[in-house]
């Protein structure tokens, strides 16, 4: 494979790979990676070239988007201290290695090189290791909780999933089974109960009609203001 570096003034640093597992041309780009340009061993690099000079404005664009993505990312350094319900988390130097974890009781240490906590990997490594931690408190945290309120204002479902997602924090399926986005133990538990009341409801009426938010507002306030406080959180940043 043929990998060669440019730096372009408009947008930054541009890897051309040729690779016999590409069978086009393509532009890729992806958080802190940069813009990398594919392509395969019958297309010369020139040709690479000119295909991205035709595609500048779409990279510039994309780079914009890329860009504000990147801002909600959390980046994790040295010295950090994560407080979950269960746990409390400390990001700490490791002294022989570049990444391994500690426990003791309630606390969780993450050590990492302290040379290399910026590197993607590691950073990718650290969001791995809080979504398993996470993802363990989820499964103590959110079925009593679903079987509480679900006893209270009587509804009927199925199983409560624990689950990575990417793009929404709930769900309810046709079989009546409760989904939940693990990552709701990082927020706030007005947040955590509006969503579980919300898949609840859900079985009673599937849609967002009018009818199902005069049912949800029965069991929590101001249900519409809460989803829209809720949106601002984008699930996304939390993912390796």
């Amino acid at each position: 494979m043929t990998k060669i570096i440019k730096k372009y003034k408009e947008i930054g640093k541009v890897t051309f790979s040729q690779t016999k597992r590409a069978k086009n041309i393509g532009i890729s780009l992806r958080p802190w990676q940069g813009i990398r340009v594919y392509f395969p061993p019958q297309i010369s690099p020139k040709q690479a070239e000119k295909f991205l000079s035709q595609k500048i404005d779409w990279v510039k664009n994309k780079l914009n988007k890329l860009s504000n993505y990147e801002k909600t990312r959390t980046k994790h350094k040295i010295g950090d201290v994560i407080q979950t319900d269960f746990h409390e988390i400390h990001i700490l130097p490791a002294q022989n290695s570049n990444f391994y974890c500690e426990r003791n009781n309630k606390q969780i240490n993450i050590k990492v090189n302290k040379h290399k906590i910026r590197n993607l990997e590691i950073q990718s490594k650290i969001r791995e290791k809080l979504i398993e931690i996470y993802r363990q408190e989820a499964h103590m945290w959110f079925p009593p909780r679903v079987k509480k309120y679900a006893t209270k204002y009587n509804f009927d479902y199925n199983k409560v999933y624990i689950k990575s997602q990417k793009t929404i924090w709930g769900s309810c399926s046709s079989k009546d089974n409760i989904n939940i986005n693990l990552n709701l133990m990082r927020l706030e538990i007005k947040y955590r109960d509006y969503i579980i009341l919300h898949e609840l409801t859900h079985l009673r009426h599937p849609d967002h009609s009018q009818k199902f938010w005069e049912t949800l507002a029965n069991f929590i306030q101001n249900p519409k203001q809460i989803d829209k406080k809720l949106r601002q959180h984008n699930p996304r940043k939390y993912q390796p």
